[in-house]
């Protein structure tokens, strides 16, 4: 759906902080005009189910609580809170507190405090209620007061989701749970459920929500893996954690490849001068595969080398690539003997000759320089010097489909970690023979 078509959707709202009046008026519109969600609600909340009339407000402080029978406090936050704690926060806020939203029958009132974060708001709806009921102008019996907290997961998961699935497919479509799915998916995507992958449609767009979906179920099959939980990096990159000595890290991407949808599985050997070490001093002749050989078959491997130049710490500053025309003449470039003449630390008095090497390594028409930036990160820098290492780039190439077939098969997705894992314990095996 094209965001700005979405009902909720406000042209004056800043998308990457959204308002947490927006997600309140969003959930209580689609409530008042989706009549079977609401009394879906009120099952969900009270076990009682509704056939009378159902009332919704927003920030109502005028409501007289006296006549219910049952007043139920609500909190709607990003985290589920346990019961136990909820028992145990005291009433704190204002002297005149607002509720966020009111929903109620004749019976049973429902008021609600909106959290779009983790922020507890518990203290803060004792003390509505509190206010409410000391307010009351009823002389009647207090009513039995509870307290609950649900997640948006939740929510989502046991309410909103299962009305859409369940109306799909009639003449009138739920329209408005559709577009608060929709604001959800937008503006809190954390919040939605993630399915499975062989329930998910393709999608490599960075800024899609069905990506992001993607990436997050990819994220939980590398946890089920045996190289463990994967690691978070500096500008948002993940990778998993390998112990081969020649290489520490793993990236699973999704991308597109010769117009097919691909799983892309990045190793990294000898992207250091001890990793190289263990590499140079082996065979190379796994360079020269295109295929990895593994029990799930055989997938796409593309080797690029490359020589990469960092500074203090190994912080990254550049690499010269040897991609496509030019990858046979990166395989040959990498062996031992230029592993032994390159990789060290090279001094700024010492750039000359290192220029020359390269000058005199590669052909005319590898514009290295060109490549790598040379002038700019170089020799017009501030730099005294670097540190070169020679290492692999190593893609394997996973059709997505073969994920997708282990998740229908497996819903635990540890079929699907078994088809990754495998797939790096085959790349391992190919290099240590």
């Amino acid at each position: 759906m094209n965001a700005h078509l979405n009902i909720f959707n406000n042209y004056r709202e800043d998308y990457n902080n959204p308002l947490e009046n927006n997600l309140t008026r969003a959930f209580i519109i689609t409530l008042k005009n989706e009549p079977n969600l609401l009394r879906d609600f009120m099952y969900l909340i009270s076990n009682e189910m509704v056939w009378d009339e159902i009332f919704v407000s927003i920030q109502d402080k005028n409501k007289d609580v006296g006549g219910f029978k049952r007043i139920i406090g609500l909190a709607l936050t990003s985290e589920d809170i346990p019961q136990k704690a909820i028992d145990q926060i005291a009433a704190h806020g204002s002297t005149t507190p607002i509720p966020d939203f009111l929903i109620y029958n004749g019976s049973t009132l429902i008021v609600g405090e909106v959290k779009k974060h983790s922020e507890n708001p518990i203290a803060q709806l004792k003390n509505q209620l509190n206010y409410m009921i000391s307010n009351s102008e009823s002389e009647e019996e207090p009513a039995v007061v509870q307290y609950q907290a649900l997640s948006w997961t939740v929510i989502l998961t046991k309410l909103i989701i299962p009305h859409i699935n369940y109306n799909q497919r009639s003449v009138l479509k739920p329209l408005w749970a559709l577009n608060f799915k929709e604001y959800i998916a937008t503006h809190y995507t954390d919040w939605l459920p993630v399915p499975t992958l062989d329930k998910i449609d393709f999608k490599t767009e960075t800024d899609s929500v069905t990506n992001t979906l993607i990436e997050k179920r990819l994220y939980s099959i590398q946890s089920l893996t045996r190289f463990g939980t994967p690691q978070y990096w500096v500008g948002g990159r993940i990778t998993l954690p390998l112990n081969f000595g020649w290489a520490t890290e793993a990236h699973v991407i999704l991308t597109r490849h010769h117009n097919k949808n691909l799983v892309q599985v990045t190793i990294w050997p000898a992207d250091t001068k001890a990793q190289g070490h263990r590499i140079f001093s082996r065979s190379l002749d796994w360079v020269k595969s295109t295929e990895l050989d593994t029990p799930y078959g055989k997938f796409k491997l593309d080797i690029n080398p490359y020589i990469k130049f960092s500074h203090v710490m190994g912080r990254w500053i550049g690499a010269i690539n040897f991609y496509n025309d030019f990858q046979a003449m990166g395989k040959a470039f990498h062996n031992q003997k230029n592993f032994e003449r390159y990789c060290r630390s090279w001094d700024r008095s010492e750039w000359p000759k290192l220029t020359k090497m390269f000058d005199d390594d590669f052909s005319k028409d590898f514009e290295w320089r060109d490549e790598l930036g040379w002038d700019d990160k170089f020799e017009h820098s501030g730099r005294n010097f670097v540190f070169i290492s020679m290492g692999f780039e190593c893609n394997t190439f996973i059709p997505f489909e073969e994920f997708q077939k282990a998740e229908k098969s497996d819903p635990s997705g540890k079929q699907a970690a078994a088809l990754l894992e495998t797939n790096i314990e085959s790349f391992q095996k190919l290099v240590n023979q």
